[in-house]
């Protein structure tokens, strides 16, 4: 399971699964932070793995910065420009690797599709619903979760951050 059983990532991923109520299993493999890499390691479709990414987005008047948890198919990538319309913002881009390891607690690659820290929200393209299953690393690069879809989005939609109607991603 985790490695460390303190509140790391992967500890608060499952305690809050847990908690919900939610189906999943877990599968430990060696460690991999590339989707598509991580997709073949792990054995499933690419549009099943659920790829996280931090975004920033600088406001029109360019004085305030808001973060965001980009989560789209592993097939595809952020369009930043549609991104920035659907945010309101002047500027959408991704945050350093400093900065997302701040609000995520985790190294690049192993980015969960949930969000513990109040400065960071979700924003979800909503054509992840299209599999039955989403799979995703757990926090840490050798360990990742297989759960419902639907229950992912129930989990999603109770937690504080910005829901879109519209996919916000397109084909890679």
């Amino acid at each position: 399971m985790c490695k460390e059983v303190s509140m790391s990532v992967c500890f608060r991923i499952l305690s809050m699964l847990n908690h919900e109520g939610c189906r999943y299993e877990l599968i430990k493999h060696p460690p991999m932070g590339e989707t598509v890499a991580a997709s073949r390691i792990r054995g499933h479709d690419l549009r099943e793995a659920a790829k996280s990414l931090v975004l920033e987005a600088i406001d029109r008047t360019l004085e305030a910065r808001r973060y965001y948890l980009a989560v789209v198919p592993g097939h595809k990538r952020v369009d930043l420009k549609l991104l920035r319309s659907v945010l309101g913002a002047r500027r959408v881009q991704f945050a350093s690797e400093e900065k997302a390891r701040e609000l995520t607690g985790c190294v690049m690659g192993a980015v969960p599709p949930f969000t513990f820290h109040v400065d960071l929200s979700v924003v979800l393209d909503l054509t992840i619903a299209e599999t039955e299953r989403v799979i995703f690393n757990a926090g840490e690069l050798d360990l990742s979760v297989v759960m419902p879809t639907q229950e992912y989005l129930r989990i999603v939609r109770s937690k504080d951050g910005y829901y879109t109607r519209d996919s916000i991603a397109i084909p890679a």
